[in-house]
């Protein structure tokens, strides 16, 4: 199946389940959760691997900052399943990756990722702000 194929699927699923997906200018999947913005990145040598992206949710604006941010980074992956935070540059982004043999096996799993990239997100904001518990 091509990604664009595999893309229509998402948007098709999404779309009934309430969201209100649309494709972006590279193919993937554009969608809005509570406010944050996800991309569902598709690669199209690679029919198994989804990834479902939260970019840009924190800027680094001082290296004392970078060097907190590592290590709230660290302690989102430890504490939170299957999501990681990934340094980009200046900006944190939470990211949740897997490999599904189509992609019917993928969209029941969608809205569990979006809640784990989000609690990612949270997580780590609450490292970086002290009141992670």
């Amino acid at each position: 199946m091509s990604k664009a194929e595999r893309a229509a699927a998402i948007v098709k699923y999404m779309a009934s389940e309430g969201y209100i997906p649309e494709l972006d200018k590279d193919g993937d999947v554009r969608l809005k959760c509570e406010g944050l913005t996800f991309y569902i990145e598709l690669l199209e040598d690679d029919e198994t691997y989804y990834r479902l992206v939260l970019p840009n949710f924190w800027s680094i604006d001082t290296e004392e900052e970078r060097g907190r941010a590592i290590i709230a980074a660290n302690s989102v992956a430890d504490r939170i399943k299957a999501a990681k935070v990934i340094m980009v540059r200046d900006d944190m982004w939470a990211t949740l990756e897997g490999f599904y043999p189509s992609v019917d096996r993928y969209l029941p799993v969608i809205a569990r990722c979006i809640k784990a990239t989000r609690a990612a997100a949270m997580r780590f904001g609450e490292e970086m702000m002290g009141k992670a518990e």
